[in-house]
């Protein structure tokens, strides 16, 4: 080997390993806080609740037997099962470029040409010629450029997964939030109808009463107008309950028609003694759309030092062997075989800024997703500390509405007494029987809002873990 040659070699290994490919990966998390404003619960009290799925702390067996249909029939899981499928098949794609190419071609053409027979004797030929020919071609992948396709292919294996354990955690989300409000309707609509049921026997002793000349019509026509309004109520419960199903057989994959529920009261759902919060530092492992968006990250650095590969040289072998004959399959005299072994190095010299555009654009991509991901994570710590803040709020006001509800139910009880003994008249019972319905309406919903609020506690937890 002359120095010319080994000056060559030498330039080379250190052209190599001056080149630098982009910058280092750093996701730049935001600082966690060392524990939540609302939650007390301590860490032996998380451990012990946290390993079983979280919609099975309601103790609802129609519930969890929606989310075990929505789990086998939901096409929108289907659909995430799916992307995983291709995002697998992508990497299989991206291994394929690690390998070298082989092909095997076959032509045939009419030619002319002069064919040496022996060293001293010529002959021309006009005729029919088939050729075969097998092709083999590998690029020398020296930048890793290939290499970060396949991390990125794996990587993008796990975000498809990250996403269906998102979709997964909204899908159940959604099933437990539209059955607790299909609950809630239930309530109401047995609440309208013993409220029918009493302004009915109200209705009727007011009616003797006028008759008799204890009361007007004024208290009457009151009565019967409070009815009315009562009995108005139950076509809008039932649409909004019909459409409820509706839903919920969507999301379980289920005809409309196909989905019979029973009719259970929101009141029968037993609220979760204890909720594994956890820290906030653990919320980084365990949010799928935090695991996402770390996923999306990471592909994205991957793809600047693609770009920054293709702004160098690449080196291909290239080896071709293969035969021509009049005969297809047959070696006589007039078949010839014909091989050739190159190099092939490329150097990208003027693009007109193709290049350096496309790396300009990977990196901004980049810090476009490091942002997301940081805002992905504040936006966790912020849902997490509203839903605990709302769970023990909304726990106080509970207390207080249950109070005055009960005290509204006592001075109606008092009224009617009142009412029957000529005592007070039926505008006073109608003053305190809607603050009654009203009270006890508001009950309803705040044993709703209570429920959501948890379900969307363990969506903000990431479900269970």
């Amino acid at each position: 080997m002359n120095h010319r040659m080994k000056r060559l070699i030498l330039f080379i290994i250190i052209f190599i390993c001056q080149c630098n490919l982009g910058p280092h990966y750093s996701n730049h998390p935001p600082n966690a806080p060392s524990t939540w404003k609302f939650s007390r619960v301590s860490a032996e009290v998380q451990s012990k609740n946290g390993n079983i799925p979280w919609w099975n702390n309601f103790s609802d067996k129609q519930l969890t037997h929606l989310v075990n249909q929505s789990l086998q029939n939901n096409l929108d899981l289907k659909m995430a099962g799916a992307r995983i499928k291709q995002a697998r098949a992508l990497l299989k794609i991206a291994k394929s470029y690690q390998y070298p190419f082989v092909s095997l071609g076959f032509s045939t053409e009419y030619t002319k040409q002069d064919q040496l027979d022996s060293i001293s004797q010529r002959f021309n030929r006009n005729g029919v010629n088939i050729s075969a020919q097998l092709t083999v071609s590998y690029e020398i992948d020296l930048w890793n450029k290939y290499k970060r396709q396949v991390d990125i292919a794996k990587i993008n294996i796990y975000s498809a997964i990250y996403e269906k354990q998102l979709v997964t955690l909204l899908l159940i989300s959604d099933i437990a939030n539209t059955y607790f409000k299909y609950l809630a309707l239930n309530q109401r609509y047995i609440l309208i109808k013993n409220s029918i049921r009493n302004e009915k026997t109200i209705s009727k002793m007011t009616s003797l009463k006028q008759r008799s000349g204890m009361t007007s019509q004024l208290d009457l026509y009151q009565s019967k107008a409070n009815l009315s309004s009562l009995e108005s109520q139950l076509p809008g419960i039932h649409l909004d309950r019909n459409q409820l199903e509706n839903a919920l057989s969507i999301l379980v994959g289920k005809q409309v028609n196909d989905l019979k529920l029973n009719k259970r009261r929101i009141f029968q759902i037993i609220i979760p003694a204890n909720i594994p919060v956890g820290l906030p530092s653990h919320l980084l492992r365990r949010r799928p759309d935090i695991l996402q968006a770390e996923a999306s990250l990471l592909s994205a650095h991957g793809n600047i030092q693609i770009a920054r590969a293709y702004m160098f040289p690449t080196l291909t072998l290239t080896a071709k062997g293969g035969y021509v004959s009049d005969q297809l399959f047959t070696f006589n005299k007039r078949s010839f075989t014909q091989y050739s072994i190159g190099l092939d190095l490329t150097i990208p010299i003027f693009k007109g800024g193709q290049l350096s555009g496309e790396y300009e654009k990977n990196k901004y991509r980049y810090q476009e997703l490091l942002y997301n991901y940081q805002k992905v994570i504040l936006t966790a710590f912020k849902e997490v500390e509203d839903y605990l803040t709302a769970i023990k709020l909304i726990t106080i006001q509970e207390k207080s509405i249950f109070k005055e509800a009960q005290f509204n139910k006592k001075a109606y009880e008092i009224a009617i007494l009142q009412y029957r003994r000529g005592l007070s008249d039926y505008t006073t019972v109608l003053t305190i029987y809607r603050s009654l319905l009203s009270s006890q309406n508001s009950v309803i919903q705040i044993r709703l809002l209570k429920l959501l609020a948890i379900v969307g506690l363990y969506k903000a937890l990431g479900g269970g873990w």
